[in-house]
C-alpha cells in the first residue's frame, strides 16, 4: 500500500470524486478503505481505528461494525492478492481525499458492479485490480461487503 502523489493527478477533473458520481455509501467505503490502507503503510498511525470510527459515524450502530469488518476483509484480500503496491490517497487530507487514484477507482467500480449484481463486470475490474492473479477471495469479500451495504436497516 502506498500513498499517491496528488500533485501528479490531472487537472481535468476525471480523478475527482465529485465527477465520478459516487454515492454516500461508496464514498464511505472508500474512506474506510483508505484508513485501513494507511494502517498497512504506516502501522504506528493506527489509522484502522479511524476507519472503524468512520464506519460507525456513517452507518447505523448495527451496520457500522459489519461494514467496517467487511471493508477490512476487502482490503486484506486485495493486499494478499496484489503483488505491487495499491495506490491510495489519504483519507484525512482535505485536498487528497477529493481525488481518486486509478486503483481506488477500480476498487469502487468492482464494488458498484457487485452492488448491481453484475458478476462479469466485477470480475473484470477484479482481474485488473488483482493484476491477473486469482481474485476469487477478493470477489467473495467484495460480495459480502455489497450484501452488507444492501442489507435492510
Amino acid at each position: 500500500m502506498a500513498h499517491a502523489d496528488p500533485r501528479r493527478a490531472p487537472d481535468d477533473g476525471l480523478n475527482r470524486i465529485a465527477s465520478l458520481g459516487y454515492g454516500a455509501s461508496e464514498r464511505a467505503v472508500l474512506t474506510i478503505a483508505r484508513y485501513y490502507c494507511a494502517a498497512y503503510a504506516a502501522p504506528q498511525t493506527q489509522s484502522w481505528i479511524a476507519g472503524i470510527g468512520h464506519a460507525m459515524a456513517t452507518f447505523d450502530a448495527q451496520r457500522g461494525p459489519a461494514i467496517a469488518v467487511a471493508v477490512l476483509a476487502v482490503t486484506q484480500t486485495l493486499r494478499q492478492t496484489r503483488r505491487s503496491v495499491f495506490r491510495f490517497n489519504a483519507a484525512n487530507c482535505a485536498c487528497c481525499s477529493e481525488q481518486v487514484t486509478d486503483h481506488e477507482r477500480l476498487l469502487i467500480s468492482a464494488l458498484r458492479a457487485c452492488l448491481r449484481g453484475d458478476d462479469s463486470a466485477a470480475a473484470g475490474h477484479a482481474f485488473v485490480l488483482c493484476e491477473g492473479n486469482e481474485a476469487q477471495d477478493f470477489l467473495d469479500a467484495l460480495s459480502a461487503l455489497a450484501q452488507t451495504l444492501n442489507a435492510p436497516c
